[in-house]
């Protein structure tokens, strides 16, 4: 029958996860208790969602069975389960309940302060109908926790869930999942969800828990003797963890723990133990379902969760398969040591593709505005609505092209409105951070920047400028350098984006040569931005020239957006053909070679509104059409 019945089944996903999901509210002040915390940083949360995600990023075609509340923090998770790659088809919005909430207090490595907000979750009220055994069906493994025995509706779930896999041939795993807040709830208490799970388990494959949790479904004091009860109600693998000591399994009968040989852990600096035993599990079904040695799984699944442990988040935390794949065979691996290099590839990972062809208009200009008040004796007012009359036309500009990547350059001085609307219009959207014209660099928050960047919209690019050549003395490449390194480390701490724009002094030397060796000189000293903001060269060996370099230092750079530099709209012509031909440019961001005149006209009081939105609208799109009539049709490059 069950051959049968796979016959019938076209499998589309390798993992169904059926169990918790929530939001995880995590302190950002380390060595904190939870009650003096004073911020939160948001991720998904709950083990399963956790599982899902963590087996989606490792190349596991995932699908998640849950319910949220209909509310906003519900529609957070059912979008970062999508942009994570995660089939959110059978996650419910249920508008009589909550979505659970946890949360954090990072005060120490081994004194979690962790609390549960779960009056009535969503997650505790999961059904199983057609839907949800369609799904079920469709996936070669269903993974379970413990924890949804606790209450009977989900208990119900799980062993309709069980049933419906093993009749369609597949394979069911159970993480245990201890949590005493929770189980304590359950109507006969966790002695009432040990007899439950216990009763389950003579339909599971593979049971994974650590040694508190096998001592609690075992009901012994001594784990080979817990052990050796739950044998006695499966044959299933049995995959105890072991924290820092690495993972064991045991396929039949249990040894003394003298005869024991686990396969080791790797040493880390710990930050957050939640959530490490989610990515052990990932990483061991993600080698597991490919039929690979007990062994092989136990030791990526120890990879995996000693990368999260060393990280902030849980499900954010979980790593890549490119990640993972390319050191998870070094015999002495040092993941210390590796620790920026994999922080920085994490990174990159998580980003969101952006496809190339990012046609930007840039007004994120504030002393041309400030200068053109004091001419006209006009107001900050109106520079405000004078930059919504630029996005007003390059929104009109975007709809009439068809553009599929607009975006925008934009300030918080005149643009504060505009950059949240056009963020809302899905655009993206960078920001300066720079003191206009300031050499050595000064940043506008100069005292507060980490403060100012962690106010801002996570999609947003911090934009800063810097005026740098070759030829200027050490004492300030030091300091612009460090700067620069300052700035890196505060987007890197806030997972933000950042674009690096170099200029070489208009009072000095310039040329190709030159620009290409004071952006090598940058990278050199250690700063890896995320995108390049560049002037257009004069040759295509040039542009091979940069992106070698570059790729050198770091190939995961976005690549280059072109700028203006003011000139005059027909002498940028015979850069940006060139540019769009260059599969490392990815776009432009031209601002004052298109609004500026308008702006002098408007200001003096010389054009109307329709007249200045008409002109604008000219000019940006000759620019668009200069760049979409050459430009070869390359996505950036991205890790899979």
């Amino acid at each position: 029958m069950d051959a049968h019945v796979r016959r019938r089944v076209v499998v589309q996903f390798d993992v169904a996860a059926l169990g918790r999901i929530a939001v995880d509210l995590y302190g950002e002040q380390k060595g904190t208790s939870l009650e003096d915390t004073a911020t939160f940083r948001r991720y998904v949360g709950g083990s399963s969602g956790n599982l899902a995600i963590g087996c989606a990023r490792l190349g596991l075609k995932t699908a998640m069975i849950s319910s949220t509340g209909e509310d906003p923090m519900g529609r957070y998770i059912r979008a970062e389960l999508a942009k994570a790659g995660v089939d959110n088809t059978c996650v419910t919005a249920n508008p009589q309940r909550r979505t659970a909430l946890a949360f954090l207090g990072m005060q120490r490595a081994d004194a979690i302060a962790l609390d549960f907000y779960r009056d009535r979750a969503a997650d505790m009220a999961v059904g199983f109908g057609d839907r949800e055994a369609e799904k079920v069906r469709q996936s070669r493994l269903l993974a379970l926790t413990g924890t949804h025995m606790s209450e009977p509706g989900t208990a119900d779930a799980l062993r309709k869930a069980v049933e419906t896999a093993r009749e369609a041939a597949g394979k069911v795993v159970l993480d245990i999942d201890f949590r005493k807040a929770l189980w304590e709830q359950s109507p006969g208490g966790i002695e009432g969800v040990v007899s439950s799970i216990n009763d389950l388990l003579d339909k599971i494959n593979i049971v994974v828990g650590n040694e508190e949790e096998f001592l609690r479904l075992g009901g012994s004091d001594d784990i080979v003797e817990a052990l050796k009860k739950v044998r006695g109600n499966t044959s299933a693998l049995l995959v105890l963890k072991l924290g820092a000591e690495g993972s064991i399994a045991f396929a039949g009968e249990i040894p003394p723990r003298s005869e024991w040989r686990p396969v080791p852990g790797f040493k880390v600096y710990v930050l957050n133990v939640v959530g490490a035993g989610d990515a052990f599990l990932a990483g061991f079904l993600s080698l597991w379902l490919q039929g690979e040695p007990v062994n092989a799984c136990l030791r990526r699944g120890n990879l995996n969760g000693a990368l999260v442990v060393s990280r902030h988040a849980c499900s954010d935390a979980m790593p890549f398969l490119a990640e993972i794949e390319p050191i998870e065979d070094e015999p002495a691996l040092d993941l210390i040591a590796k620790g920026s290099e994999l922080e920085r590839l994490h990174a990159v990972l998580k980003r969101p593709r952006v496809e190339r062809g990012l046609t930007a208009l840039a007004f994120d200009h504030r002393v041309p505005f400030a200068q053109l008040i004091a001419e006209t004796g006009r107001s900050k007012a109106d520079a405000i609505a004078f930059k919504k009359l630029i996005a007003r036309a390059a929104k009109e500009v975007a709809g009439e092209r068809g553009l599929a990547n607009p975006g925008v350059l934009i300030d918080q001085h005149y643009g504060t409105d505009v950059m949240e609307a056009l963020t809302e219009d899905g655009w993206w959207v960078g920001r300066p951070v720079e003191e206009t014209g300031s050499r050595p660099l000064r940043f506008e928050a100069e005292d507060s920047l980490e403060e100012t960047i962690s106010a801002w919209n996570p999609k947003h690019v911090a934009k800063v400028l810097v005026w740098y050549h070759p030829g200027d003395d050490i004492a300030l490449k030091n300091e612009q350098q460090a700067s620069l390194k300052r700035l890196q480390a505060c987007c890197r701490g806030r997972g933000q984006e950042w674009m690096l724009e170099v200029i070489l002094p208009l009072n000095l030397e310039r040329s190709d040569a030159l620009l290409i060796a004071a952006v090598g000189e940058l990278y050199a000293a250690g700063l890896k931005p995320d995108w390049l903001k560049l002037s257009g060269f004069e040759t295509a060996d040039a542009w091979d020239q940069l992106e070698s370099m570059v790729k050198s230092f770091d190939p995961y750079c976005r690549g280059v957006i072109l700028l203006g530099l003011s000139q005059p709209i027909e002498d940028l012509r015979k850069p940006i053909e060139l540019a769009a031909q260059q599969p490392f440019c990815q776009g432009f961001a031209v601002g004052r070679s298109i609004f500026m005149d308008p702006a002098r006209k408007w200001f003096a009081g010389i054009s109307t509104d329709e007249e200045t939105v008409n002109e604008i609208k000219g000019n940006y799109a000759k620019v668009v059409d200069m760049w979409s009539s050459t430009k070869q049709s390359t996505s950036i490059a991205e890790v899979a």
